[in-house]
């Protein structure tokens, strides 16, 4: 009996299966296929071609070194993408216009004991139209109070990024400290710069900023690259043509008792990190809540915009290492170079 080809065979196996399987030995040789030789003999080549096929579990019966060993072994998969095995192919397609993008959430699973390295690699159809990167989202929660610049009030504005959106929420009424009466109004407008230091645009729930659209109608503002902010028309658009903004709450008090805003953007638009500042006004008051304009971060003013910075991915360094029982969490974000159809396909691969 050659105990030594027997312990090859296993070596083989076990290197074989630790990206691609678990395997569970049972018996002398540890070996999954049967086999039957002729002659009385298996070379070690073919005992490892019956290892490498396909499947989640086999077993070996009988293999003939000078004599007979039985064994069985169990082989499963140690890898997991999206719950399915590491051949899995996620297939995705968009139809973006130039400049939008698209996020998508993944997970790898390690069941092995050991560490695997792996990569995650995309195909884009047609080529080159999309960019495509590999994040890690990262928590971001923050609770700020305006600052006034005309008037005393201040007003809390409370930033999350749970799922797919970050979110803000004005909460005109947390430093009233009176009875409110007479049906004032509540101006807002969320401000944001993807590079951190130019804006982008604004959302805002019109308090005198577009004459085009009454009062109170949420509408997206984009800024011109020339250096300023136009409230005309064309420069102006409800957001309920825009998948990708959010807003809710009534400007007039008798139709908000609640005194709150929400605007959402969803974060494939944000980018890795980005700058946001707000504006707000107060008004039409008889008690309670004084007229006032105030403004976070400090000394933003229109003309001089600064922004507060908000990190919500990072990029993923290649290849990664997923630790053993560990489970390891991506998100694909997709931005169109030009506008048009895609699919793209992406694979994670040994590494």
């Amino acid at each position: 009996m050659n105990l030594e080809k027997i312990k090859q065979v296993k070596d083989a196996v076990s290197k074989f299966v630790e990206f691609f399987g678990k395997v569970d030995f049972r018996g002398a040789a540890g070996l999954a296929a049967r086999a039957i030789t002729v002659g009385g003999r298996i070379p070690l080549s073919i005992a490892l071609l019956l290892i490498l096929i396909g499947g989640a579990a086999f077993s070996l019966a009988e293999i003939y070194f000078y004599g007979r060993i039985e064994a069985e072994v169990t082989v499963s998969q140690t890898v997991l993408v999206d719950g399915f095995d590491n051949t899995h192919t996620i297939t995705e397609d968009f139809n973006l216009t130039v400049g939008e993008a698209a996020l998508s959430n993944h997970s790898i699973v390690n069941t092995a004991n050991t560490v695997a390295l792996v990569r995650i690699l995309s195909y884009v159809t047609p080529e080159d139209g999309v960019a495509v990167k590999y994040l890690r989202a990262l928590s971001y929660s923050e609770h700020i109070a305006t600052v006034p610049v005309s008037g005393s009030y201040q007003v809390d504005v409370s930033v999350s990024s749970e799922g797919e959106w970050v979110e803000w929420v004005f909460d005109f009424l947390s430093h009233n400290t009176t009875v409110v009466s007479g049906d004032g109004v509540f101006g807002a407008a969320l401000v944001i710069s993807l590079n951190g230091s130019t804006p982008s645009f604004r959302i805002h729930n019109n308090f005198g900023l577009c004459g085009a659209y009454p009062d109170g109608a949420w509408l997206y503002n984009p800024y011109d690259p020339n250096g300023e902010w136009h409230g005309e028309e064309e420069w102006n658009a409800p957001i309920d043509e825009i998948w990708w903004i959010e807003a809710e709450g009534s400007i007039s008090y008798s139709e908000n008792p609640s005194g709150k805003l929400t605007v959402r953007v969803n974060k494939a638009m944000l980018g890795e990190s980005f700058g946001w500042a707000v504006y707000v006004t107060t008004s039409g008051f008889t008690s309670g809540i004084p007229d006032s304009t105030s403004v976070y971060p400090v000394s933003f003013n229109w003309g001089s915009e600064i922004f507060n910075v908000a990190e919500i991915f990072e990029e993923i360094e290649q290849p990664i290492m997923v630790p053993p029982n560990s489970k390891v969490d991506f998100v694909i974000r997709y931005e169109a170079n030009a506008s048009g159809t895609y699919t793209v396909e992406t694979v994670v691969v040994p590494a």
